[in-house]
């Protein structure tokens, strides 16, 4: 006797709850992306210290609802350990400090430091770090520049062996006209670079 049918779809918990893992699993996906782009480039985020979790989800309907589509409003958290790029490498600097010679000095511009283990306690978090760096003889520029005031180029680099054990000596005078360094130490700039 005739009738039409109406297929109705509602909202089921499965479906809430297929959403729900759709979501967190985008979450998990994109946190890395996210903690790059939030976090400052002076901070390292510590290896396997970031969890996220799903803080807030609104749905845009409910269990038994006549909904032909689904749609969720999350919003993630995420937790993440991290230290201050700076902070560890004067720590590291200073650890060293005390391994090398005396008379020898640690180049903080030359650790290099893998972060190799993190162990996360209620109060304490253990950092396991494996460093390398270089040393190099300590040097007083400014006695360099002053045992150089107003002498020849020739005797430059004599000077500076003997009075120093500097290896080598390079000269840049951006004058060209004189053949004597300048008379005031402020005019004479020393740099240093260990090999």
């Amino acid at each position: 006797t005739g009738g039409s049918k109406k297929e109705v779809k509602t909202i089921s918990k499965a479906d809430l709850v297929t959403l729900a893992k759709l979501v967190s699993a985008k979450a998990d996906d994109s946190s890395a992306e996210v903690l790059g782009a939030s976090v400052s480039s002076e901070d390292i985020i510590l290896p396997e210290s970031s969890s996220v979790s799903i803080a807030k989800m609104e749905y845009s309907g409910e269990v038994g609802e006549e909904a032909a589509t689904l749609k969720i409003n999350a919003q993630s958290k995420i937790d993440f350990l991290s230290v201050r790029k700076k902070a560890l490498i004067t720590h590291l600097a200073e650890l060293f400090k005390k391994e090398v010679e005396t008379g020898f000095e640690v180049d903080p511009a030359s650790l290099e430091f893998d972060i190799t283990d993190v162990l996360d306690k209620t109060d304490v978090i253990k950092i396991t770090v494996s460093a390398k760096g270089s040393a190099s003889k300590k040097v007083d520029t400014d006695k360099m520049a002053h045992a150089i005031i107003f002498k020849s180029p020739n005797s430059i680099s004599n000077t500076l062996q003997k009075e120093f054990d500097v290896a080598e000596v390079k000269i840049d005078t951006t004058t060209g006209a004189s053949i004597w360094t300048p008379i005031f130490r402020k005019n004479i700039e020393v740099i240093t670079e260990s090999k």
